[in-house]
């Protein structure tokens, strides 16, 4: 049995690796998508970095708030993973599956990121 301890670290791995794997995509193919304004496709791109850049540092810091930016950088995954398959770009099938196996990494490691307050009441 995996320790939900290392399943929060397998996810926080997981953020960094879609943050790079994304911010290496802008740099190589750059923001344009067609069928999409460059501001859109730009914003959206910048935006799942960010996250996700953010969840992998508070998973790994063990942070409720990574957990969290976790959650929101895995549905903001899927999305613009969506969104890169409807223009035909074939590396929205990467993302979509990276965004689904973090949520399913966060689902098992939600234990470690729970807060319990001293009289023994969930935060």
């Amino acid at each position: 049995m995996i320790r939900p301890e290392r399943l929060g670290l397998a996810a926080a791995a997981l953020c960094a690796a879609q943050a790079s794997f994304e911010l290496v995509r802008l740099l190589v193919n750059g923001p344009r998508l067609p069928g999409w304004s460059l501001g859109i496709a730009t914003f959206a791109s910048l935006t799942a970095i960010v996250v996700l850049a953010v969840a992998a540092a508070g998973l790994a810091l063990r942070r409720s708030f990574g957990w969290g930016a976790g959650v929101f950088g895995a549905l903001w995954g899927m999305t613009y993973a969506l969104m890169l398959l409807a223009v035909h770009e074939k590396l929205g099938v990467i993302h979509l599956a990276l965004a689904v196996a973090l949520l399913f990494l966060l689902g098992k490691s939600v234990a470690v990121y729970r807060t319990v307050l001293p009289s023994g009441s969930a935060a």
